[in-house]
């Protein structure tokens, strides 16, 4: 294809970005459907979160969210209101943020936008504390089959629940 076609085709003859009637939403809207054929059903939901995230900001804040108004001072509001007004922990603001961060590169390779202050909006993700039991613990647990036999439910439940990513399968007699 040529250069012009393409250029003609996502910026219009002005070299514009194209003029849409679409709200940030119903982009979003779009973005999620699109998002659908290549990312797995948990991918999407958390699609959706990020969008609901967004318009509740929006409704609390009065701060439209539009392709014009996401800039720094949009950023500054979104922080302020996740850690402050929804308590919010670092890796789920990151993860707003890598979601607005994919959406918006979609739009503009689309040609929704040709603003890229979004690609310098910084979120940190901090490791998360992984917690497991030894394989000795593991055993500890197990050897207590016979005791388990004889305990109340709501203690056999506790018990199991401690072990719910275990490969291991406990069986009561």
């Amino acid at each position: 294809m040529q250069e012009s076609y393409l250029k003609n085709e996502i910026f219009g003859i002005s070299g514009k970005p194209k003029r849409t009637n679409k709200s940030f939403f119903e982009i979003l809207d779009e973005y999620i459907e699109s998002s659908k054929a290549i990312r797995a059903n948990r991918t999407i939901v958390c699609y959706g979160t990020f969008k609901n995230f967004l318009m509740d900001f929006e409704k609390d804040t009065k701060y439209k969210v539009n392709l014009h108004s996401i800039n720094f001072k949009f950023f500054d509001n979104l922080r302020t209101y996740a850690f402050i007004k929804r308590k919010a922990k670092d890796n789920y603001f990151a993860k707003i943020i890598s979601n607005l961060k994919a959406s918006l590169t979609w739009c503009q390779k689309r040609g929704y936008t040709k603003d890229l202050t979004y690609k310098d909006f910084k979120a940190v993700e901090r490791e998360k504390d992984v917690i497991y039991l030894t394989l000795e613990e593991l055993m500890l647990l197990l050897n207590f089959n016979s005791i388990l036999s004889r305990r109340t439910g709501r203690e056999t439940f506790f018990v199991l629940c401690v072990l719910p990513a275990c490969a291991f399968q406990i069986s009561i007699t």
